[in-house]
């Protein structure tokens, strides 16, 4: 497995996607966080896109 090295922004962006209600976000709002962290999370495959990703 390889490892994946994450900023401390795509971390907290982690951790406030894990505490969520609904485990449904969309990623126009999780961009309004942080784009780079967002698409770090998607790549490293910590968030599963469903559907349209722009």
């Amino acid at each position: 497995m390889k490892a994946t090295s994450l900023s401390k922004r795509a971390i907290d962006l982690l951790l406030r996607a894990m505490e969520a209600r609904s485990m449904t976000l969309q990623t126009s709002t999780l961009h309004q966080f942080s784009r780079s962290a967002t698409d770090a999370l998607i790549k490293a495959k910590l968030l599963v896109p469903s559907g349209h990703v722009r």
